[in-house]
């Protein structure tokens, strides 16, 4: 495909030329981390990384309305490999009452791929862009060079015994800016975030409530809006149960309760296109049920599997426990390889009420790919 105009231009009113055309990418990437273990169960850690990845088909040859996320999106054939390089620096407290993770990274993108609106709403085709269509936001892939640079915290202290388990508090705070190389902003970016709240958790129990404080969204791109902060108050409770006799075998049993924007708030997606029109979830309740066949053993207390980054609750840590009989000191090397085959099919015929066909095609697409890696280590 190609289209017949510059890709930070409004496309004419006729739908662009496409013509055949064959991509090839080739990306390539390479990364070094170290990691340094610590007294008091800290680890320290640095990673630089090289990371390519090519264009999507979506990227490349998007071409008209998307019913689903209301958009009328047009690709960019011309987009090249986009190249991340990244620095990152990590400290973290795996085990104890306090258990924290903390990270800092900075990102250069080499031609970033992006997409943005373009201040154009459009009706079902071409035509209606800029010319009374109000359905679709009109939406086009570009690419700039860019900087990224962010930071991240969670942490959770188990403060005091109760009852029978432990009760404690928990944070987490979390900021990006994404900014092209000319100062101006990367669009759909999310605001910085800062919560925290606290819990009571037991061999099977395991309740939380906590408050995010999402702040405002200023830093926009072009033709975007700034969005409002808000407070995101969220609450859970959940029971785990594990029996190793069952009629069924061993299983584990998780049941529970949440509450999500208990406040009831106005929250708007900051990475969304149409935040101005269409509100987040007001106050939600989900009940859920989670049985686990053939359980070898317990997957451990409730509260204690949320390893990681959790959208609106701090993670929680506990350090993994070691193999009795293997030992990763010394150095190893390792390789991998694969290789994908596919092709899409898309029907664009328009039929008469009687399903007689009466104009369009079905273009088709060739998605072949391999992939090849080495890794190596020393401890």
């Amino acid at each position: 495909m190609e289209h017949q105009f510059p890709a930070n231009l409004l496309p004419p009113p006729d739908m662009p030329t496409i013509v055949p055309q064959s991509l090839n990418f080739v990306p390539k990437s390479i990364a070094f981390s170290l990691i340094k273990d610590l007294p008091s169960y800290l680890a320290a850690s640095a990673t630089l990384q090289r990371i390519q990845r090519a264009p999507t088909a979506l990227e490349l040859f998007a071409h008209g309305a998307h019913d689903a996320p209301g958009t009328f999106e047009i690709g960019e054939p011309s987009l090249q490999i986009e190249t991340a390089n990244n620095a990152e620096i990590g400290l973290k407290r795996t085990d104890g009452a306090f258990r924290f993770d903390g990270k800092a990274y900075y990102t250069y993108y080499k031609q970033f791929i992006f997409r943005q609106f373009t201040g154009i709403e459009c009706g079902a085709d071409f035509a209606s862009c800029g010319n009374g269509g109000t359905e679709f936001l009109q939406t086009i892939y570009s690419q700039r060079d860019a900087i990224f640079r962010g930071a991240e915290l969670a942490w959770q202290w188990d403060a005091v015994p109760l009852a029978n388990g432990l009760f404690g508090v928990d944070g987490q705070f979390d900021t990006l800016r994404a900014t092209f190389t000319d100062g101006s902003n990367v669009p759909q970016m999310p605001p910085m975030r800062v919560g925290g709240g606290a819990y009571w958790r037991n061999d099977n129990w395991y309740a939380r409530m906590g408050l995010l404080h999402a702040f405002a969204q200023t830093d926009v791109g072009q033709f975007e809006t700034p969005t409002a902060g808000y407070n995101l108050l969220r609450a859970e409770i959940v029971y785990r149960k594990y029996l190793e006799y069952s009629p069924w075998g061993p299983v584990e049993i998780t049941t529970g309760m949440s509450g999500d924007n208990l406040l009831n708030v106005d929250i708007r997606n900051s990475t969304q296109f149409h935040k101005d029109e269409i509100l987040l979830p007001g106050r939600n309740f989900k009940f859920f049920l989670n049985v686990k066949y053939d359980a070898v053993k317990p997957s451990g207390a409730p509260g204690g599997y949320k390893a990681g980054k959790v959208q609106n609750a701090p993670a929680v840590f506990y350090k993994a426990r070691a193999w009795s009989g293997w030992s990763w000191a010394g150095l190893y090397i390792g390789a991998n390889a694969g290789k994908s085959f596919g092709r899409t099919s898309v029907e664009t015929t328009y039929n008469d009420e009687t399903f007689t066909p009466l104009t369009g095609t079905k273009p088709s697409t060739r998605l072949d790919g391999a992939l090849a890696g080495i890794q190596a280590g020393y401890n």
